[in-house]
């Protein structure tokens, strides 16, 4: 790939960056906005789908935290 390439592509990367920042911003957004109870939190992890590890990793975050909610709520911990 030559240098000019290179420099094009990375310009790319960044502004595709940019936009996929910008888009999970106004997702969570719409998110927050749809809460009807500011005492619940949102929590928010933006991923690949496709990257199957990651996914792996979320369910087992949001499984621990459903987990340890109840647990507290019941006075177990």
């Amino acid at each position: 790939m030559s240098q000019e390439c290179a420099l094009v592509a990375k310009k790319a990367n960044g502004i595709l960056g940019c936009i996929r920042r910008s888009m999970a911003k106004f997702i969570l957004k719409m998110f927050v906005d749809l809460n009807p109870d500011s005492d619940k939190i949102i929590y928010s992890h933006f991923t690949c789908a496709t990257d199957t590890e990651n996914i792996r990793f979320v369910f087992a975050a949001v499984k621990d935290t459903i987990l340890q909610l109840n647990l507290k709520e019941y006075n177990l911990v």
